[in-house]
C-alpha cells in the first residue's frame, strides 16, 4: 500500500488499540482524533506525544500503564498504518541502516 497524498480520504480501517479490542476509522472520525506517528514506545519524545507507533500491543499497554494517557494508544506492529501516511523511513546515520517512524502528524 502506497502513503496517502495530502488532503486525501482515510481508507477505511480497523487497529488494534489498548483497551480496545479494535479501533474503527469510524470511531476516530467520530472524536476528531489526530494520529501521531512516533519511532518507538519509550524513547525520548514519546512521552510527550503519545500516538501510533510499530511496538507490539503488549508493549502499547505497558507504556499506557506506565504514562497513564488519558486516551487510548494504537498498535501498528505490522506497519499497515505506517505505511498509509508515509511515516516510515529509513536512516542511513548507523553502518547497516534502520527503518524508523518519523515524527509526523496527520489531521
Amino acid at each position: 500500500m502506497s502513503a496517502m497524498l495530502p488532503e486525501s480520504a482515510v481508507p477505511d480501517f480497523a487497529a488494534a488499540a489498548t483497551g480496545n479490542p479494535l479501533v474503527p476509522l469510524a470511531d476516530l472520525e467520530r472524536n476528531n482524533a489526530v494520529l501521531y506517528g512516533y519511532p518507538k514506545d519509550n524513547t525520548p519524545g514519546c512521552a510527550q506525544r503519545p500516538g501510533i507507533s510499530r511496538d507490539s500491543l503488549k508493549s502499547r499497554e505497558r507504556f499506557k500503564k506506565k504514562f497513564n494517557p488519558a486516551f487510548d494508544l494504537i498498535a501498528d506492529g505490522d506497519e499497515i498504518l505506517c505505511n498509509l501516511f508515509g511515516v516510515i523511513e529509513t536512516r542511513t546515520s548507523t553502518a547497516s541502516g534502520y527503518a524508523a517512524s518519523s515524527a509526523a502528524r496527520f489531521y
